[in-house]
């Protein structure tokens, strides 16, 4: 493992909230699709610790810029592939608790 390791996610986590800013914004350039096409790739046939880049790196930052916002921009979602869905899913689900899958679900997840 390299030394620098935990610079991959400071990098990742920057590319998150520049996409998800992009993607929320209704920015047309191909690179927003782009990167949901490569998330999906590497959710497909990556390995674990490109795997865990782009859940832990990226989808936590995505996720916690999407929370912050109206939930119309909960379409994010939607735009993801099935392995993507499915991490992204999983994520959520992983840090709020059996059964919240969804942001809109998250938002509405009665506050202790």
């Amino acid at each position: 493992r390299r030394a620098d390791t935990w610079l991959d996610y400071v990098g990742i986590a920057e590319l998150g909230h520049r996409h998800f800013a992009a993607f929320a914004s209704g920015c047309p350039a191909p690179w927003v699709q782009d990167v949901f096409d490569a998330i999906e790739h590497v959710l497909t046939v990556g390995d674990d610790a490109a795997q865990n880049l782009v859940v832990v790196g990226l989808f936590e930052t995505v996720q916690n810029d999407a929370y912050r916002t109206i939930p119309t921009d909960d379409r994010y979602e939607t735009r993801l592939g099935p392995n993507s869905q499915k991490a992204w899913a999983d994520l959520i689900e992983g840090w709020t608790g059996q059964g919240i899958r969804t942001l809109s679900t998250w938002r509405t997840k009665p506050k202790p």
